[in-house]
């Protein structure tokens, strides 16, 4: 029981860390390599050339969608959270960032804004190493905490505006990759929605 539990703790987190560098900027063929390390794409059935057309089609792709000139889709919960004023560094903002001070983590990015889906993201690595930690030490009493704090976390954020984001990723006729991440970010959040109301 508890091996199974590691690996679903392991397997959460990996796939945590890996949507964190899909959006977290364009990606360069050592970001694909070490997401294909991560044996990720295989398990998900895909097959993604690290050539350089298609890196460079991705960049295009992600300029596009995430940064403009023109038309785009804005990463950021404060934008999308039906608790936010619409703007960025709002109020959604101050309480994503105090929320990673109260752990006393400065967010790895200092170009994007703590409520960026890739810095929330990456938060949610950093909250379930720890349980991780926690449950190899034998500590259950700060497992406890740990999936409590991520159950927070998640509840109080991702799941508010992740799927709205999602949607209108879609909405934007992403290239097959993105498009491909859009909808499985959108599938992940609502299975871990079913993990953290039975925690």
């Amino acid at each position: 029981m508890k091996d199974s539990r590691l690996e679903e703790i392991k397997s959460r987190k990996n796939l945590y860390f890996f949507l964190s560098k899909i959006f977290e900027r364009e990606l360069i063929s050592k970001d694909l390599e070490i997401l294909k390390d991560l044996e990720i794409f295989g398990a998900l059935g895909l097959d993604f050339s690290v050539e350089g057309d298609f890196i460079e089609s991705l960049s295009v792709e992600f300029a596009r969608l995430f940064i403009g000139p023109g038309s785009h889709i804005s990463a950021y919960e404060s934008v999308h959270s039906p608790t936010g004023d619409g703007q960025l560094y709002g109020k959604v903002t101050s309480s994503v960032e105090n929320y990673y001070q109260s752990f006393g983590l400065i967010k790895s990015t200092p170009e994007l804004l703590p409520d960026h889906i890739s810095i929330e993201l990456e938060f949610m690595t950093l909250l379930l190493d720890e349980e991780l930690k926690a449950n190899l030490e034998g500590d259950s009493e700060r497992e406890k905490i740990c999936t409590m704090r991520q159950k927070q976390f998640f509840n109080n954020h991702l799941a508010n505006w992740i799927p709205i984001f999602c949607k209108k990723l879609g909405s934007f006729e992403p290239c097959d990759f993105y498009s491909f991440f859009a909808n499985f970010t959108d599938q992940f959040i609502e299975a871990e929605r079913e993990v953290y109301q039975s925690a």
